[in-house]
């Protein structure tokens, strides 16, 4: 009799079970994502295959340390993609060998967090029309190009990461900010060459407690907008200068930012309207500071060791407190009033 009672309660729990597993089924290339998932193994997408879509708001996709793998030849796929969500987050794992790895577009509240992106042809992260996201504690090594590019969005942080051969770069849209994020060797040539971090066309914007070194072209670049700070930044080594405010930006200011080597430490031109003050200039192949517009006040910065002048400032600028020693120009400043008075 007790075991008439017992089996059907065996059997139950059986079908429970088994209920229960069939809830986390295989995920694989191409799959689109409806609720938050965890993966459990690695993904492999051969030739031709995309990676996952997220559809849906508020869903996390977990990578829990595992990799989505591309093909490696096929520079159109994207390992994650989302379009038209709010509050997605992608952590945790290792994405590579795709076209782009994570495309977002006209959704807001993203957030990307602990990722390792490497081996792509094209742009690592993309955000387009993406209001809100935040992009932290990544590594991301990319071939040259841009690694975060946003464009037409608002209200980005890139914040925490590491970038090598890749940048960070926003075009367009308002209140961005890049900060504490260490970014090297950005790649290109001639008119294909990237910055460490730019700010182009952008309403509001702050770079703030970066390191960028050994880039191709500027290392930190101001080029039109307006009201960008670029604010306790150290920058070395770019091949072009390593600050640059250009394009008729407006109401930049650069202050408290230290800057070693370079084709010029910073440079303002182009009609760009700018404040320049309390920066560390040294050792610029050329000028420690250039400023060719009347307009832009150059204060108590420092300017040693450079290959002309340590500051050379338009005429009609107001230069006061800076002090320039031991540029390879006798007379440490242009004018000479510019410094040491």
């Amino acid at each position: 009799m007790g075991l008439r009672l017992y089996a059907p309660a065996v059997a139950l729990i059986v079908l429970l079970g088994a209920g229960a597993g069939s809830a986390s089924a295989a995920i694989g290339c191409g799959d689109v994502i409806t609720e938050d998932t965890k993966l459990k193994k690695d993904i492999a997408c051969e030739l031709g295959e995309t990676g996952l879509e997220i559809d849906g708001d508020g869903i996390t996709l977990n990578l829990d340390g595992h990799t989505i793998q591309g093909d490696d030849a096929d520079n159109a796929m994207v390992a994650v993609s989302t379009s038209g969500d709010e509050d997605v987050v992608v952590r945790n794992g290792t994405l590579r060998g795709f076209g782009r790895s994570l495309v977002a577009s006209g959704g807001a509240g993203l957030l990307v967090d602990r990722l390792n992106i490497r081996r792509q042809e094209n742009t690592p992260i993309q955000l387009t029309a993406y209001n809100g996201a935040k992009v932290k504690r990544s590594r991301i090594k990319g071939n040259g190009i841009a690694g975060v590019l946003v464009d037409g969005s608002e209200g980005v942080t890139v914040n925490g990461n590491k970038l090598t051969k890749a940048g960070i770069e926003f075009m367009s849209g308002s209140d961005h900010t890049a900060a504490e994020n260490s970014i090297t060797k950005t790649g290109g040539f001639a008119l294909s060459a990237r910055p460490g971090i730019a700010f182009v066309g952008v309403e509001g914007g702050l770079a703030r407690g970066n390191q960028v070194a050994e880039t191709m072209q500027a290392g930190i670049a101001v080029s039109g907008g307006h009201d960008i700070d670029v604010i306790g930044n150290d920058v070395r080594d770019s091949e072009l200068s390593n600050i640059s405010v250009q394009g008729g930006a407006v109401a930049t200011l650069v202050e408290k930012n230290e800057t070693h080597g370079g084709f010029f430490g910073i440079s303002a031109d182009d009609n760009a309207l700018a404040l320049i003050r309390r920066n560390t200039v040294l050792e610029a192949i050329n000028d420690g500071i250039r400023n060719v517009e009347e307009t832009n006040p150059v204060i108590r910065n420092t300017a040693n060791r450079n290959g002309d002048y340590g500051i050379d400032s338009a005429s009609g600028a107001l230069s006061r407190d800076n002090v320039a020693k031991n540029n390879v120009s006798p007379d440490q400043c242009f004018p000479s009033s510019a410094c040491n008075q």
